[in-house]
C-alpha cells in the first residue's frame, strides 16, 4: 500500500508499506502523521482511540465468542453457570459499540450498566448497546444529566421489572429473569461517588434488602 509522506504531496514522495510494516505501527512510540493516518482511516485500516478500547466489566466468567447458547442448560435457560457482569460506563452513548463487543466477547448472559447517562427507555443507545439476541430492561435518570441504570440480558430468558422501596441516594433497577430451568433476581444500584454517605442511605438500602428477603429467589446485587 502506499502512502504520502507528512509535509509532502502524493505526487512529490510517497512511500510503500507491507501489511506486516502497517500492523507494526499500532506500537509505535510515535503518533503517525496526520496525514498518514487519514489515508489508514480511509482505507479502514486504523481504527479511532476510542474505538479501539473497550469497557472492561467484572465478569464471573470469560469466554471468547459470543454465542446465544452457551449455557450448561440445553433449553438455553439461567443454570449456575451463567456469567453476569457489572459496568459503569460513564455514557454509552458514545460507547455503544464497545458495550456490544463485551458482552459478545465475554460470552455474558447478563451485563448490568451504571452511569448510562440515556434520558428515556426508548433512547436509541440502549438498542445500540444490545448485542443481537439480547434485550434491555432500564431506569433512566430524569432529574439531571448523568446516571441512569439498565440490564442487558439474553433475550429468550422472561423479564419483570420489580417494584422497590423509593430511594432518594441512590439509583436503581431489580428485574426478575425467568426460564424454564430457574429464576434470578438481579439488583443494579448506583450511587454517585460525589455524594456524601449518610446513614439514609443504609437505610434505604435496608429497605430493599428487607423486599428482596421475601422474594424466596437466587438475587445477585451490585452496582457502583
Amino acid at each position: 500500500m502506499i502512502l504520502p509522506l507528512a509535509g509532502y504531496t502524493d505526487a512529490m514522495l510517497t512511500y510503500t508499506y507491507s501489511s506486516a510494516e502497517l500492523r507494526a505501527l499500532a506500537g509505535h512510540a510515535h503518533p503517525l502523521p496526520r496525514t498518514v493516518r487519514k489515508t489508514l482511516f480511509t482505507f479502514r485500516l486504523w481504527r479511532p482511540a476510542r474505538q479501539r478500547t473497550a469497557p472492561r466489566p467484572t465478569a464471573a466468567r470469560l469466554d471468547s465468542k459470543c454465542r446465544s447458547d452457551r449455557s450448561a442448560d440445553s433449553s438455553g435457560g439461567i443454570t449456575t453457570t451463567t456469567a453476569i457482569g457489572w459496568l459503569n460506563a460513564q455514557s454509552i452513548r458514545n460507547k455503544t459499540d464497545a458495550v456490544s463487543a463485551v458482552v459478545c466477547e465475554r460470552s455474558l448472559d447478563v451485563l448490568a450498566v451504571t452511569e448510562t447517562w440515556h434520558t428515556a427507555s426508548d433512547d436509541n443507545c440502549l438498542r445500540l448497546a444490545a448485542p443481537p439476541g439480547y434485550a434491555v430492561v432500564d431506569a433512566p435518570r430524569l432529574s439531571r444529566r448523568g446516571g441512569g441504570v439498565a440490564v442487558i440480558f439474553r433475550q429468550g430468558w422472561r423479564s419483570t421489572r420489580l417494584s422497590v422501596p423509593v430511594s432518594s441516594t441512590f439509583e436503581v433497577i431489580v428485574v426478575h429473569l425467568t426460564s424454564d430451568a430457574r429464576p434470578l433476581i438481579v439488583v443494579n444500584l448506583y450511587r454517585p461517588g460525589s455524594e456524601r454517605l449518610t446513614s439514609q442511605f443504609f437505610d434505604e438500602l435496608l429497605a430493599l434488602l428487607d423486599t428482596l428477603d421475601i422474594l424466596q429467589c437466587p438475587v445477585v446485587i451490585g452496582g457502583d
